[in-house]
């Protein structure tokens, strides 16, 4: 089925995503926490977290900005300071980003594992879902993305991951994914699990049975039928094959046999 192939590519993700190190453009923000050293002055080592205003505290040079830096640019910059402060000769810096604090993205909805999650490098949503445990089974495999400025984008996950077609935004920080709850399908009456079931693409009356457990020994593939409701509220009845392909909201009627 659709969610668990969904599942197995998103634990493949996270694997990767865990493995893999971290992106060397990453730029520190406030809330950060930085693990600084100053060789051969182990009493300058210091660790830290960036305030609102951008700013790291770093003894003898005092708050430097770091904000929008690198790794990289901020040893630079605190090696400046400390040297214009006639502190240290050509000092030696070490700056690692310890606590990823300032770019959180939140996934909600139908999510395994529902939360804010720190982006330490550059992250797609694919990996921010794959992150999160992957959608849940109850899940839609059409997710909504929410960016800083309120603006909203519905991407479908199967497109993305099938052939590379769908969308999949490289996220910046502050972004809301949410998986609303797959459309569903209900099979009633003489089947072995009478009950509500995600739709897949393109599901199948037969397709629908076998989620509830195929017609049981006392009901009959004959006559089987589909009611289904239009947007003006209206029910229809529709006489059905196995082959008929099936609507959210569809429900499935399995009739008892005569004899």
């Amino acid at each position: 089925m659709m969610k668990r192939w969904l599942r197995t590519i998103g634990g493949m993700l996270l694997a990767v995503a865990a493995g893999g190190a971290l992106a060397a453009d990453y730029q520190i923000g406030p809330g950060d926490v930085l693990q600084i050293t100053v060789f051969e002055h182990p009493d300058l080592a210091v660790k830290s977290r960036v305030g609102p205003e951008g700013k790291v505290k770093v003894p003898l040079a005092g708050a430097v900005t770091v904000a929008d830096l690198t790794e990289r640019e901020a040893e630079a910059t605190i090696a400046k300071a400390l040297q214009q402060g006639d502190f240290v000769s050509d000092p030696q810096i070490s700056v690692l980003v310890e606590q990823y604090q300032s770019r959180l993205v939140s996934v909600l909805g139908y999510i395994n594992r529902p939360g804010r999650y720190p982006m330490d490098r550059q992250v797609t949503l694919v990996e921010a879902v794959a992150q999160a445990g992957g959608v849940a089974q109850s899940g839609s495999e059409k997710v909504v993305l929410v960016t800083g400025d309120g603006r909203r984008q519905e991407i479908d996950l199967r497109t993305t991951l099938a052939d590379g077609a769908g969308a999949n935004p490289v996220l910046r920080g502050g972004e809301v994914i949410y998986v609303p709850r797959a459309e569903m399908i209900y099979v009633f009456g003489e089947v072995q699990r009478p009950g509500a079931y995600p739709l897949d693409h393109h599901m199948t009356v037969q397709q629908g049975l076998a989620l509830g457990g195929s017609i049981s020994p006392r009901g009959t593939d004959r006559g089987i039928r589909i009611r289904r409701q239009a947007a003006d509220g209206t029910v229809s009845e529709i006489d059905a094959d196995f082959d008929q392909p099936l609507q959210a909201g569809d429900i499935i009627v399995v009739r008892e046999r005569l004899f």
